[in-house]
């Protein structure tokens, strides 16, 4: 069998909230989830729900000549990733 995953974008009007669309995953059996950057809410709402939702976590454009500095980058794994160990990055 194989896993389902879908890009989770937040750019738009009247979306739903991240724990609807935490849900929603669940309920479709989707297994895999991408956002495009670091999201507090979704990332909270992943870690309310108890779900095993794989996550790939993108760093945004704006954050990407900085990531090339090794400070800057520890920091933000730190900050975005290794804090957040509630959530199931994908590797």
């Amino acid at each position: 069998a194989q896993s389902v995953g879908v890009c989770y974008g937040t750019l738009g009007n009247n979306l739903p909230s991240p724990t609807n669309v935490v849900n929603l995953y669940n309920n479709n059996r989707i297994t895999r989830m991408r956002i495009y950057a670091p999201n507090s809410m979704i990332l909270d709402a992943l870690a309310r729900s108890g779900t095993n939702i794989e996550l790939i976590l993108d760093a945004p454009n704006h954050s990407l000549r900085d990531l090339t500095n090794e400070n800057y980058a520890n920091m933000w794994v730190r900050d975005n990733v290794v804090n957040l160990s509630h959530s199931c990055f994908r590797q």
